[in-house]
């Protein structure tokens, strides 16, 4: 008898079943001409690796059951490969970092050890600026040069942005109540003339005058979580790996922010503290951190 021919399957099919195919659901004879396909197309057979490489990482390295809904995520973004121009939900906001999509009332920390990174986190406030989003640049004086420098480098009107209120620069404040009420007054004046969504890049003054001491910083972080949910915002916070302490990563970076990017890649961050009990732990209160 003839050995039984394999038809094969189009990249497109492949990609479709893919999150299937990982999830040991398709049928005996679609598996075998997946297989048969990733033996001799390079480009399937690498987002096949990529996609299994987040499996094995989020499993550090263990064996462990896909979490519910897995699958319809990973269809959804691979579906991005088979239709580009398909629309996302009205939910989620270009990051303008890589091919990010965030959130809106999402607090993240940007870790930056190169300029080249830092620059590439402006983009974050060009894209805004592109659509009709309000921006505000938010930090010491240094820094908020640096990215207004930046804007203007990458195409960016910065005066004509500026004199029509959709580009806006905020200084630090002696405490971190001032800060909040000025962002928050900032923020609603915004929204009043119109702008359907915020967005905030920081570069926060720490050891810098004018400003809170760390504690009063940290406090602040923590608090722009619960303030950033009663906007719609995106807020992006810079934190320069080289000249902060370990101290302020941990405790500010990480600590305070529920997402993190580093090396153009978004994170849901597991060590996220939520602010009531951040605080607490700050003031001394719930003794030392874990």
């Amino acid at each position: 008898m003839a050995e039984e021919r394999i038809v094969p399957v189009s990249c497109e099919e492949v990609l479709r079943e893919l999150s299937n195919y990982m999830d040991h659901e398709v049928d005996a004879g679609l598996r075998a001409r997946m297989v048969e396909h990733f033996r001799s197309c390079t480009r399937c057979s690498a987002i096949l690796d990529g996609a299994s490489n987040v499996v094995r990482l989020v499993g550090d390295n263990r064996s462990f059951p896909l979490p519910s809904g897995f699958s319809e995520r990973l269809r959804q973004r691979l579906a991005g490969h088979i239709a580009p121009s398909a629309a996302r939900p009205a939910t989620q906001v270009p990051l303008g970092i890589g091919e990010q999509y965030v959130r809106r009332g999402d607090h993240i920390a940007y870790f930056w050890e190169t300029e080249q990174q830092f620059e590439e986190a402006v983009n974050f406030l060009r894209v805004g600026l592109e659509g009709d989003d309000a921006c505000f640049v938010f930090g010491h004086d240094q820094a908020n040069q640096k990215v207004l420098a930046i804007l203007g480098r990458r195409g960016v009107d910065v005066e004509w942005f500026r004199d029509r209120g959709r580009l806006q620069v905020i200084a630090g404040r002696p405490s971190a109540e001032a800060m909040l009420e000025e962002i928050g007054g900032q923020f609603q004046a915004a929204l009043t003339s119109g702008a359907p969504l915020l967005r905030l890049l920081g570069n926060l003054g720490w050891g810098r005058q004018n400003w809170p001491d760390d504690d009063g910083i940290l406090a602040f972080e923590a608090r722009v979580t619960e303030a950033a949910r009663n906007f719609p915002c995106v807020v992006l916070c810079l934190y320069d790996v080289w000249s902060l302490s370990g101290r302020i990563i941990l405790k500010g970076g990480l600590e305070t922010h529920p997402c993190t990017v580093r090396h153009n890649v978004l994170r849901e961050n597991s060590y996220f503290v939520p602010a009531e009990e951040f605080l607490r732990r700050l003031q001394g209160t719930a003794g030392p951190v874990q």
